[in-house]
């Protein structure tokens, strides 16, 4: 197996053009910090808690949604940094909320990244058996050796081309049934660590608020 390039896979998930970085930012930022606490903020609220003008924040908006990295209900962002409200097979369990993520690496990526305490539950893509990964302040434990199918080809919809795959399964040899039955799918094998790690990657800078500039 080559050498994992963690470096590139953060670039593809971070890519959203269109709009000026601060925006972008700020949309993730206070979108994200809202639906950790179980609410789902407004376009007005996210720029008055950023400094930003509301046409900055919708621009913002627009950029990540053409990436597919963001969801709406009606000006309410209910779904952004890999969190959502909407039902998924990956749930994430904080002490004072409960919500759902894209994917399996958002699930312990992000309260991994911000030192939370969390119940992550999804489901082995290959047996259908739950899979529970407990978090104690970002340190994670689980009793069995999960697997984490990291895609690695580009995408231009993170939702469809890379959160679609991105699961974690019960034990490296559902992983390799899995690989034996979609023999194109490209990507990598991460153990729990290495998973906690990418999270750090793609999500440690969420514990500062962006500035406003840029």
């Amino acid at each position: 197996m080559t050498e994992f390039d963690q470096d590139s896979i953060v670039a593809i998930l971070g890519e959203a053009g269109g709009a000026p970085r601060a925006a972008v930012d700020a949309v993730q930022y206070h979108g994200l910090t809202a639906l950790l606490n179980g609410t789902a903020p407004t376009v007005g609220e996210i720029a008055s808690l950023s400094g930003l003008g509301v046409s900055d924040i919708e621009d913002g908006i627009e950029a990540l949604g053409e990436v597919g990295r963001i969801d709406l209900d009606g000006d309410r962002v209910i779904g952004v940094g890999g969190l959502t409200l909407t039902p998924t097979v990956h749930s994430l369990r904080l002490p004072n909320a409960e919500m759902h993520t894209w994917c399996a690496l958002d699930a312990v990526g992000i309260p991994a990244a911000l030192g939370l305490t969390a119940t992550v539950e999804t489901r082995c893509p290959q047996c259908g058996d739950r899979i529970t990964v407990e978090l104690d302040r970002g340190k994670a434990a689980t009793a069995g050796p999960v697997t984490l199918f990291c895609p690695t080809a580009p995408c231009d919809n993170v939702r469809a081309d890379f959160c679609a795959a991105a699961n974690l399964f019960c034990s490296p040899a559902h992983m390799a049934r899995w690989r034996a039955d979609n023999p194109s799918a490209a990507g990598e094998d991460l153990d729990l660590a290495a998973t906690v790690d990418l999270g750090h990657a793609m999500w440690g800078h969420y514990k500062h608020e962006p500035s406003a500039r840029g």
